[in-house]
């Protein structure tokens, strides 16, 4: 038997809209990216690795997320790497397109998530003095949201 609690809220739709953060999810037709927005920012997560014997499907996917994401309202963007542990050129390639897009935005770009052989690719490329790296999507959010 619970205690009613003085001022505690009904559980519901406006309690969960407190506690969640509000994300949401785009439709796509992309077979490797998800994405999605929150608040202020766009979120591109690849659904696997991004390697070269893709090059097709990275190219022709990545004209559909940078065109998703200059329409959207959203001015940063965090490029979550939780499942890719490898990216090739063509995915670079992509990145460097999403962070231009973000920059003519006004916006920045944070990358998360990344397996130790993608910090070492994202060393390789200096990406560090280009984009935000984070460990967590939390952490990338948090700092995005300063921007």
């Amino acid at each position: 038997m619970s205690a009613e609690i003085p001022g505690q809220l009904e559980p519901g739709p406006a309690v969960a809209a407190h506690v969640f953060r509000k994300v949401y999810l785009m439709d796509s037709n992309s077979h490797i990216f998800d994405f999605a927005v929150e608040g202020r920012t766009a979120i591109v997560t690849p659904r696997s690795c991004l390697t070269e014997f893709d090059f097709a499907q990275i190219e022709l996917d990545g004209k559909q997320v940078v065109s998703w994401f200059e329409k959207q309202a959203a001015i940063h963007l965090l490029l979550d790497l939780k499942n890719s542990d490898y990216f090739g050129s063509s995915a670079v390639g992509l990145f460097m397109r999403l962070w231009k897009c973000a920059r003519t935005k006004k916006g920045k770009m944070a990358v998360v998530n990344c397996s130790p052989h993608a910090m070492e690719l994202l060393r390789l490329i200096q990406a560090e003095k280009l984009w935000h790296i984070a460990a967590t999507r939390e952490d990338g959010l948090a700092w995005l949201a300063t921007q």
